[in-house]
């Protein structure tokens, strides 16, 4: 029964970290600061679900370092708030062996076997990397080799009454994302041309934003 309720706890802790990520790519595609607290739930959640999966085949709690180590892992995985209950009943039921048998446990996951060399760990290190490595790379097809400056903002009304004699902004509480594509050897001697690229309708600033990035490749801000 543990070790089913252990199973569950690392299914949904998963599962909230799946759900965290997709609202970290939608807050970032609207450039709300929120995407960083979603990002943080996320890998907090998607650590503490892995961490109890490795605890199935290391029970009974039987040391200080092995209950520490399961209330760590319950810490992460607890923002995921739905795998508190059962990870917490599991831990109740601490001296409980969750297999069928010493022998079958050494053979899983060998007492001494140290948690940095466990193939959850590795693998979780290779994801994160492999991550890191496509992000760098997407970094340098969107700047054109750091040779683009890509600047985030949001127009307002207030900017918008500074530099023009129409209202084109015509409340307060309304703003325009957008996102400025600057070739960096652009300046006030060497202008460059302009091309506003606007979305709306059928496509979002997130799928328009290929176009400015082929254009910025070209010379144009």
């Amino acid at each position: 029964m543990n070790k089913k309720l252990l199973r569950v706890s690392e299914i949904l802790a998963l599962s909230a970290a799946g759900v965290y990520t997709i609202l970290t790519a939608m807050f970032f595609a609207l450039k709300t600061p929120l995407y960083w607290l979603f990002l943080v739930l996320a890998l907090s959640s998607c650590f503490g679900g892995i961490a109890l999966g490795t605890f199935v085949y290391r029970f009974p709690l039987d040391s200080k370092k092995k209950k520490i180590e399961y209330l760590i892992a319950m810490v992460f995985a607890g923002f995921s708030i739905l795998s508190i209950p059962t990870s917490y009943m599991v831990f109740r039921a601490k001296d409980e062996v969750l297999s069928e048998g010493p022998t079958f446990i050494e053979e899983k996951m060998p007492e001494k076997k140290k948690w940095y060399k466990s193939g959850c760990f590795i693998l979780t290190c290779a994801s994160v990397g492999a991550i890191a490595a496509s992000s760098f790379v997407a970094s340098l097809g969107e700047t054109t080799g750091y040779q683009v400056a890509v600047v985030d903002g949001r127009l307002t009304k207030e900017m918008t009454d500074t530099y023009n004699t129409k209202k084109y902004i015509p409340q307060d509480n309304v703003s325009y994302a957008f996102t400025y594509y600057l070739p960096k050897f652009a300046s006030a001697e060497q202008k460059v041309a302009t091309i506003f690229v606007i979305p709306g309708f059928t496509r979002t600033k997130a799928t328009m934003s290929q176009y400015a990035i082929e254009f910025s490749k070209r010379g144009a801000a």
